[in-house]
């Protein structure tokens, strides 16, 4: 929820980072070309709010409440590596297949 330096992402090769961005400044920001700057969908948007009232449960964080308050999911940018979205993707798309071969799916949309 604070400030994000020069650099933010650099390296990152997994995971999603949700920042919050109300000015849109972290397109600056970005260390690497290999990820992706998304609008958070509504599945994201239900997952930022569990995370920020989890967040003030254990800090308490005058921040977040005050965000909570005024929920604004297109103020925040979702942040995944190009290659991690392929993977989860065609993970996805082969949800009928077994689980070998839909791990295989998701191998071969990064490495193809």
């Amino acid at each position: 929820l604070g400030p994000v330096g020069r650099n933010f992402a650099a390296g990152m090769t997994g995971g999603i980072a949700f920042v919050y961005d109300p000015t849109a400044a972290l397109g600056s920001k970005i260390g690497s070309r290999a990820v992706e700057l998304l609008q958070p969908d509504g599945q994201d948007a239900a997952l930022i709010r569990r995370l920020m009232e989890a967040h003030v449960s254990h800090t308490g964080s005058p921040l977040a409440k005050r965000l909570l308050a005024a929920f604004d999911p297109a103020a925040f940018v979702k942040v995944i590596p190009t290659a991690y979205r392929k993977a989860q993707e065609a993970y996805a798309a082969a949800a009928d297949e077994e689980e070998e071969a839909r791990l295989l799916r998701a191998y071969e949309a990064v490495t193809a």
